[in-house]
């Protein structure tokens, strides 16, 4: 997942056992995602769901890195 705010770019933090950097396609356009950023599909759905109920607050049911670009 990523979220960008006043605070600026973070990604979900998955395990440290997980993949490298990955490169995804949304709606055509490529999106690099940091190191150990993967996460379940059922925390994706408990995070989109926390997010609508939230009124678009950043969810806290994930735990976040800080883009390391930056």
């Amino acid at each position: 997942m990523r979220w960008r705010d006043g605070d600026g770019l973070r990604y979900s933090a998955g395990p440290q056992d997980g993949h490298e950097q990955g490169v995804y396609s949304l709606m055509g356009t490529l999106m690099e995602f940091p190191e150990h950023s993967d996460v379940s599909v059922g925390l994706v759905r408990q995070a989109a769901r926390e997010f609508l109920l939230s009124g678009g607050e950043r969810p806290a049911c994930a735990a976040w890195q800080e883009d390391p670009d930056s």
